[in-house]
C-alpha cells in the first residue's frame, strides 16, 4: 500500500513540475523577470542587400564536448528587428516554451544563429538568408558582433519538384551521406563525415522550386566551413500531403557529388534516389 502511494505521490509531483516547466519556462538564464530588461546584441556593418529587411535571432548554448552527450538548447529568443543604416540591435528574452520570459542577462560565451526575413512576420517563405556567430562574448545580456564575424551559409536550390510537395522542405548537405541504421516509423536518417563541413536548413517550396541557405553545424574543434567549390552529398526532405491516417513521413532523396560552385548549387529534383 505505501509503495503504491508513493508511487502515485510521485507522477503526482512529476505532473505538477512539468506544468511549472510549461508555464513558467523550461529555459532559464541570467534573468527571470518579466519586468528585466532584454538583453542587447548589437550587429554592425551588415551589407546594403538587407536594408530594411527583418533579422531574429536565438541564442544557443556551447554544448560540452567532453561529455558523452551533448546537448544544445535555446537560451533566449529575439523577434524580428529591422536593419537600419547597415545595423541592427537585437532584444533578447529568455526562452519559454509559451510566451516570452523575462531580459536575457547571461555572462557566458554562446553561439548566436540569425535568420534574415523580408518582412517583420518572419514567415519561413520569406525567408532571405541566415547566418552564425560562434562564442559571443556576453556581458549581463550585452554584446557587440561585426557581420563580418559571422558564418555564412551555402545556398542549395532544388528545381522541378512535383505539386504534392508544396509545403515544407529542409536539406542537408556534407561529405559522404551515409544511410543511419536506426529507422523510426517509416522515417530515414543520414550521417555525414564528422571530419568535414556539413549542415542543415529549411525553406517552403513555391512555384515546383525551393531554396534552402544551410549553415555548417558545430562540433568539438568549431565550426568547419563549407568550401566555396567541389562536391557534396545533399539530402532533401519533402513534406508530402497528409495521408489522413496516421503521422505523415517526409519523403527523403538522395543526391550525390551535387558540385558546388561560389556556395551555390541547384539540383534537378528529377535526377534524386528516393530513400
Amino acid at each position: 500500500m505505501k509503495n503504491k502511494l508513493f508511487k502515485k505521490l510521485l507522477t503526482i509531483g512529476l505532473l505538477l513540475a512539468l506544468a511549472a516547466c510549461i508555464f513558467n519556462g523550461c529555459a532559464s538564464s541570467g534573468g527571470g523577470s518579466n519586468n528585466d530588461p532584454p538583453g542587447i546584441l548589437t550587429i554592425t556593418g551588415i551589407p546594403a542587400e538587407y536594408e530594411g529587411k527583418f533579422i531574429k535571432a536565438d541564442i544557443f548554448n556551447i554544448p560540452d564536448y567532453t561529455k558523452a552527450i551533448q546537448s544544445s538548447n535555446v537560451l533566449a529568443r529575439a523577434e524580428p528587428t529591422a536593419v537600419m543604416n547597415g545595423e541592427v540591435k537585437l532584444s533578447f528574452y529568455i526562452a519559454k516554451l509559451f510566451g516570452k520570459g523575462g531580459g536575457y542577462a547571461g555572462a557566458d560565451p554562446a553561439d548566436v544563429k540569425l535568420e534574415i526575413f523580408s518582412e517583420q512576420s518572419g514567415t519561413e517563405g520569406k525567408l532571405l538568408s541566415t547566418a552564425a556567430i560562434a562564442s559571443v562574448a556576453f556581458n549581463d545580456g550585452a554584446a557587440a558582433a561585426k557581420w563580418s564575424d559571422t558564418l555564412k551559409p551555402i545556398y542549395i536550390t532544388v528545381t522541378n519538384i512535383p505539386e504534392i510537395y508544396n509545403r515544407g522542405s529542409s536539406i542537408q548537405a556534407g561529405q559522404k551521406a551515409t544511410k543511419m541504421p536506426l529507422v523510426i516509423g517509416g522515417a530515414v536518417a543520414f550521417g555525414f563525415d564528422a571530419a568535414a563541413a556539413s549542415g542543415n536548413g529549411r525553406s517552403i517550396v513555391s512555384n515546383a522550386t525551393t531554396t534552402v541557405p544551410i549553415l555548417p553545424s558545430r562540433g568539438a574543434s568549431g565550426y568547419i566551413l563549407f568550401p566555396e567549390r567541389g562536391t557534396m552529398d545533399v539530402v532533401v526532405s519533402l513534406n508530402p500531403p497528409s495521408s489522413g491516417s496516421g503521422v505523415t513521413v517526409d519523403h527523403i532523396f538522395l543526391f550525390t557529388a551535387v558540385p558546388i560552385t561560389n556556395g551555390r548549387a541547384t539540383l534537378d529534383f528529377r535526377r534524386g534516389i528516393m530513400q
